[in-house]
């Protein structure tokens, strides 16, 4: 291994990786990526009430609004399925598949900016670890709430 680039992946970033280690030859000069909020009027704005953060993304992919209403648009579906596994732990009893199935839902809810749901599984998960069911029992019950605000947002894109 001649490098590494750490999760998340961010556009700039590899787009520096691989300019560093793949010659250009006679390609053509492309346009350097600029970091989001940086005046550019393609970025959406940060809504501290949103629950996407919009730079979560633009860090990744810079400008390109499609890929990531498409990226968004593809978390909805799955997160879903990780919210009733959820459920189904607690349901169970099982505080480890709470951990689990929240650790899941978390790092992919961080990964494309819906940090108020990352930030309640994390809780779970936490909890789930601990075995710490007045966490769990008083958490577990805004999941649907969280996913459902993250998907409304999405539906609006």
């Amino acid at each position: 291994m001649d490098d590494v680039l750490p999760k998340p992946v961010e556009m700039p970033r590899l787009e520096a990786m691989i300019e560093a280690w793949m010659p250009r030859g006679d390609l053509a000069e492309t346009a350097p990526v600029e970091e989001p909020g940086t005046g550019r009027t393609d970025v959406p704005v940060a809504d501290p009430s949103s629950p996407v953060d919009p730079f979560a993304l633009a860090a990744m992919f810079g400008d390109d609004a499609g890929m990531m209403r498409e990226v968004l648009r593809d978390f909805v579906g799955p997160s879903w399925t990780y919210i009733r596994d959820i459920e189904g732990a607690i349901e169970s009893r099982s505080p480890d598949a709470v951990a689990k199935a929240a650790h899941k839902l978390k790092s992919s809810s961080r990964a494309v900016g819906a940090n108020a749901l990352a930030d309640l599984c994390l809780a779970l998960e936490t909890a789930g670890k601990a075995g710490d069911w007045t966490v769990i029992n008083a958490e577990g019950p805004k999941l649907d709430g969280a996913m459902q605000a993250v998907a409304d947002h999405v539906d609006t894109l």
